[in-house]
């Protein structure tokens, strides 16, 4: 089974004031997560660009 495991440093912009993380913060790590592992499995921006695809995250 494929993993993509990185750590993320949390900071303190990134949370409220009782230092739950915000959406928005939690949007933007999904999201290089998903572009990390995609670059990984060979279907990042730089190979899917030019053939006129993308993809999105959901659920």
């Amino acid at each position: 089974m494929y993993k993509n495991i990185k750590t993320y440093d949390i900071r303190y912009t990134d949370v409220d004031f009782e230092d739950t993380i915000k959406l928005s913060s939690l949007l933007s790590v999904m999201e290089e997560s998903a572009c990390s592992s995609a670059d990984e499995l060979g279907f990042g921006y730089d190979k899917i660009m030019p053939v006129g695809i993308g993809f999105i995250l959901a659920n």
